[in-house]
């Protein structure tokens, strides 16, 4: 049985205007990825909202990276509405974001420019009785044709991104916060 056709990732123009060389390659990772993970839709990247004047001077002109294992079941995205953070990890991650700044609350889509996941829908905690392991439960289930397409499209992603990073805001460098044994490994 074929998998469902891959969703378009719904974007403004503003988004679309910010993500201008990812968008393509973000495009077809969601695309591989519904396809290898039997009709799973990725998470759509978020846009970053801009940071208070007095903060924006304090983090230069470093792109800032939440690289994560995967989103928890039934999450609905990594952002509410409102920019706030979705989950019980990302909570954490802005308490202690607004803790550090306390004279300036900052919604969780201030605080990272880009926030992605090596599996990149949501997904069950356990399988079989067991944590939920990107290798053990995915990557090593696909052929080596689509961990390779998986891969060239993920790396394409990820370097489209940081054309844009580096062409549309000037960055000039990365600070990469990667949560887990895998998010580690992998990114």
């Amino acid at each position: 049985r074929a998998p469902p056709p891959a969703p378009s990732l719904p974007m403004s123009f503003v988004e679309k205007h910010h993500w201008e060389n990812a968008l393509p390659l973000l495009e077809a990772h969601a695309e591989t990825f519904c396809q290898l993970s039997s009709g799973n839709q990725a998470h759509q990247l978020p846009v970053p909202k801009a940071l208070p004047h007095q903060l924006a001077a304090v983090r230069g002109d470093r792109t800032r990276v939440l690289a994560l294992h995967y989103p928890p079941p039934r999450s609905p995205g990594y952002l509410t509405s409102k920019g706030d953070a979705t989950d019980a990890t990302t909570r954490l991650l802005a308490s202690a974001v607004n803790k550090a700044f306390q004279e300036h609350h900052l919604n969780f889509d201030q605080t990272f420019d880009v926030i992605g996941d090596l599996y990149d829908g949501p997904h069950d905690f356990k399988v079989d009785g067991r944590d939920f392991n990107f290798e053990t439960h995915f990557f090593d289930k696909l052929s080596p044709e689509e961990q390779q397409a998986w891969w060239e499209t993920k790396v394409g992603t990820l370097i489209g991104i940081i054309v844009d990073e580096i062409v549309q805001r000037g960055r000039k460098g990365a600070d990469v916060l990667a949560m887990g044994v895998l998010p580690r490994k992998w990114w």
